[in-house]
């Protein structure tokens, strides 16, 4: 592509960027017979080419559910470095944060890369026939409930007391009288979500998309075997899905019957 093709891809990839996020992040969107996507936010249509749109999906700036397209954490972070573009070339791809983590002297503050998060990495991750690892389902549903955790208030150095009831008086030091409308319905929703996934899988979910850490990292403190961790993830997100209404809840199977022909009767039941 020539310079002056990157220099358009990119005024449409912030065109796009840009309207999601004035629509609260998420718009109707199909991919037309032409070749383009079209989004709808109610009152006009937008247009943008393919290969742009897939280029960004692919790239995890947006996830596609059923007839939406959404706009991921990367993406919000990539629209607020395309408004104020750092002079550094290397930072464009660093989203640094400080973060508190255990190690074994104690607590202690890293700069943590928040575009290499696991989560991330295992979205564009394949599986050894081609295969995306996690669906682009489970990777929405992952970053939000990492979103509701960070708007909840909540930070690694308070990880102890995520379960606390949102509705705990007495001036708690993290209860609802300290927290905001807005925090305090993302921690509802939180634990509602986790309450769902039970102990273990909310744990799990928890330390990866919440705090960042690593799959063997999780292993190894929770003694689990190798890849143990990966397989709990996956679980936990594929029910979140569900909870989030990212996809549809499965079919249960319908009873088994047996059509036979006239006067057919089971064995070994008696008849009058």
């Amino acid at each position: 592509m020539t310079g002056a093709g990157e220099k358009a891809a990119a005024g449409h990839l912030a065109r796009l960027l840009k309207l999601l996020q004035r629509a609260g992040g998420k718009l109707a969107a199909h991919c037309r017979s032409d070749g383009r996507w079209e989004l709808d936010n109610g009152e006009r249509h937008f247009t943008f080419p393919q290969e742009m749109v897939e280029a960004a999906i692919c790239d995890g700036y947006l996830v596609r559910t059923s007839q939406m397209l959404a706009l991921t954490r990367a993406g919000r972070d990539l629209l607020a470095r395309l408004d104020d573009p750092c002079p550094d070339p290397a930072s464009r791809h660093r989203l640094v944060a400080r973060r508190t983590v255990k190690t074994d002297s104690g607590f202690a503050e890293v700069s943590v890369n928040e575009l290499e998060s696991p989560l991330s990495r295992l979205f564009v991750r394949k599986d050894r026939h081609g295969k995306a690892w996690l669906s682009a389902e489970e990777f929405a549903a992952g970053e939000r409930i990492r979103a509701d955790f960070e708007r909840a208030g909540l930070s690694p150095r308070i990880s102890a007391s995520w379960s606390m009831p949102v509705a705990s008086g007495n001036g708690a030091r993290h209860g609802a009288g300290d927290l905001s409308d807005f925090a305090l319905d993302s921690r509802r929703r939180l634990e509602k979500a986790l309450a769902l996934l039970g102990h273990e899988l909310a744990n799990t979910v928890l330390d990866i998309c919440c705090f960042l850490k690593g799959l063997e990292e999780v292993e190894r403190e929770h003694s689990w075997p190798p890849r143990s961790a990966k397989l709990m993830l996956r679980t936990a997100l594929r029910m979140l899905t569900v909870h989030y209404g990212l996809c549809a809840a499965p079919r249960k199977s319908a009873p088994m019957r047996h059509w036979g022909g006239p006067g057919y009767r089971p064995r070994g039941i008696a008849l009058d």
